[in-house]
């Protein structure tokens, strides 16, 4: 009997019942806890007998995406009495969803022609409307498994009748707490002061102070903060602009409390993704594919027509408002550096009034070859200009884009990103941890698994990205004399205890290796002698301003670009995986054995390369601050509408 379980909940309903039976999954705290009671279980990912199915998945998916953004853009282009385009807003997000589906609707398949029929336990689990993707491990896959196609192939177990809405796996800890002070401390060593909010925070007071000369007329408004964001618009605030933190609308779930589809426009979706989206089927799979398409047109529409448009209409009646109050004799501006299809409405209700927005990038991007998909789908396509740290990610996005006039401004924020004072933290730091100042500290940062979201375009899948983890932690930590410690994906400098079941949890680690919760990477990285990254993100940059040598595993199934790979080559030490050798595990291991001053001598070697990296793709080249106020004021004498026009912003 073959049985399939994503959810450590369902899995500790099921246990008793599973012996004897096949379990399929993709969760690796579930694969492993079966390996370990070495029960027959397989994971989702091998049922592709290669890469080539995947890529199929994957370049269909984002053309399907492509598609329904012009659908619904145009759908919807003269519905809202400000400029917005609902399609746009979706962007990443449907990619999301269409990747995921079709991904996960190839699974079942391959799973019903290699092993025959399957069960599908399941708890019915209520999820939040404000979410496109579902959230929950096992919603989107039961969904799937329940089109007509599959009616006399899947068979359902509803476990339990419990209802209840998903929280937070964790919450960070804002309140200040007397017992904390190490960690305070810990962050003031580790992370540039917080000096900048004070500005902000007091900027009423501020204003009478600072508000003088050309550039009083300008009033800046913080759609959403982030370290640069904090930084520059301190500095704006002391160039004698009116700088203040936009308070934005709490919106109401009754807003969107409703069921509403569009039957046209689901109509539309379907009807171009059976004409334009040709998969490789045989006769039984085609009529499931429809069924798909089907699925994640209705998905979509409800989505669109439930939560997004009453959202929209909601928050227009808001800003509209006090929009009306404006000064028409100022020019006005909105900085905002996160990403949300809430900000974004917010973004086009200010951009009817001639509000232009400058999107700050607040961390690395777009050295993954994955990013040729994402970087066209909104992850530089949003504001009306935009502000990167490093230049590569302004060459980048021209390069896959051809939008070559949309305005970009380098920042240089090398000075914010390094530790001001990485030896005392250092001490701080490993006595939060329990640790000797005397040990050797190897810290590992894997990055977050996947779970409920799959984009297979060079995606890490988790189950191999498991295997590979197991494999360094047994194959390589277990034979150092080193403490190692992996950092769980967790953000903030405080925070609750994360509920999510971890493969860590699973297996009898080894003594010298130990896990760890909390604080994240940007305060723990004085902690460590080596810091080891799996993926070229943030994660990387804020390793690799620490001041401690930084070995990157360069995954064969998820690898950087070949001109980021070059730039590594002589700047950081670099390991690549094939998932199928243990070459990388020997290179790794030996790299990890070198005593640590020659390690260090190594590594202050390629001193002159890195910084030449770090300028390119990582930090940027040093710009001063009056450098920026003049691009900033260029940006604001430039205005909306020739923003929209002329240098074809692409802000939605």
């Amino acid at each position: 009997m073959n049985v399939l379980i994503e959810d450590p909940e369902i899995l500790s309903l099921c246990l008793p019942n599973l012996e004897g039976k096949r379990v399929f999954t993709e969760n690796p705290y579930v694969y492993e806890v079966l390996k370990k009671k070495k029960y027959d279980v397989v994971g989702l990912d091998t049922l592709f007998k290669d890469n080539k199915k995947i890529n199929e998945i994957s370049e269909k998916s984002f053309i399907l995406t492509e598609k329904w953004i012009d659908i619904i853009n145009d759908y919807y282009k003269d519905y809202f009495k400000f400029p917005i385009n609902i399609g746009s807003i979706l962007s990443v997000h449907l990619y999301n969803l269409n990747s995921t589906c079709i991904y996960r609707f190839f699974e079942i398949i391959n799973i019903l022609s290699c092993y025959g029929k399957i069960t599908f336990p399941y708890i019915d689990k209520i999820e939040s409307k404000k979410n496109l993707v579902s959230i929950i491990d096992n919603n989107l896959f039961l969904k799937i498994a329940s089109i007509n196609s599959f009616s006399e192939s899947i068979f359902f177990d509803k476990k339990n009748s419990s209802k209840y809405e998903k929280n937070k796996f964790y919450n960070v800890e804002t309140e200040i707490k007397i017992n904390n002070i190490l960690y305070y401390l810990l962050a003031l060593c580790s992370l540039s002061s917080t000096k900048h909010d004070f500005f902000l925070k007091y900027n009423k007071f501020l204003n009478n102070i600072f508000l003088h000369g050309n550039n009083r007329n300008i009033k800046c408004f913080i759609l959403s903060k982030g370290l640069v964001i904090s930084e520059i618009s301190s500095f704006l605030l002391r160039s004698g602009i009116d700088v203040k933190n936009l308070e934005l609308p709490n919106i109401p779930k009754e807003i969107y409390a409703g069921e509403i589809t569009d039957a046209e426009l689901e109509k539309n979706l379907v009807a171009v993704a059976e004409k334009e989206i040709l998969f490789s089927l045989n006769k039984r799979e085609s009529p499931a594919v429809k069924e798909i398409f089907q699925l994640l047109a209705g998905l979509t529409v409800s989505f669109i027509s439930s939560y997004l448009i009453p959202v929209a209409h909601y928050l227009y009646s808001k800003i509209d408002t006090n929009l009306e109050k404006i000064d028409v004799t100022c020019k006005y501006i909105l900085l905002s550096g996160s990403r949300s299809m809430e900000l974004a409405i917010i973004r086009a209700i200010y951009a009817d009034y001639e509000i232009p927005t400058i999107q700050f990038q607040e961390g690395t991007s777009c050295l993954l070859k994955l990013f040729q998909k994402l970087a066209l789908l909104g992850y530089i396509n949003e504001g009306d200009a935009f502000v990167s740290l490093a230049p590569h990610e302004e060459n980048y996005y021209k390069k896959v884009s051809l939008n070559f006039a949309k305005i970009f401004y380098s920042y240089g924020a090398e000075e914010i990103m390094r530790p001001p004072l990485p030896k005392i933290g250092r001490m701080i730091g490993r006595k939060i941890w329990k640790i000797s100042r005397k040990e050797q500290l190897i810290l590992y940062v894997p990055t977050r698994y996947r779970g409920k979201v799959v984009r297979p375009y060079y995606e890490l899948l988790d189950i191999a990205y498991w295997k590979y983890q197991k494999k360094m932690i047994f194959k390589v930590f277990a034979h150092l004399k080193s403490t190692v410690c992996i950092k769980i994906h967790k953000k903030g400098l405080l925070s609750t205890i994360d509920q999510r079941e971890y493969p860590f949890e699973a297996i009898d680690l080894p003594q010298n290796v130990l896990i760890k919760q909390g604080p994240d990477l940007r305060f723990a990285r004085v902690i460590a002698d080596v810091i080891i990254v799996d993926t070229a993100t943030s994660t990387l940059s804020w390793a690799l301003l620490s001041g401690v040598p930084v070995i990157y595993m360069n995954h064969e199934q998820s690898p950087v670009e070949e001109e980021v790979r070059f730039g590594m080559e002589e700047a950081l030490f670099v390991v690549d995986v094939k998932y199928d050798s243990c070459e990388w595990a020997e290179k790794l291991l030996q790299l990890l054995a070198v005593p640590r001053g020659e390690l260090l001598r190594k590594w202050q070697g390629m001193r002159r390369k890195r910084e030449l990296f770090l300028k390119e793709y990582i930090t940027g080249y040093p710009r001063s601050k009056v450098d920026f106020l003049e691009w900033f004021q260029f940006v604001t004498d430039i205005g909306y509408k020739k923003l929209s026009t002329k240098y074809k912003s692409t802000n939605f």
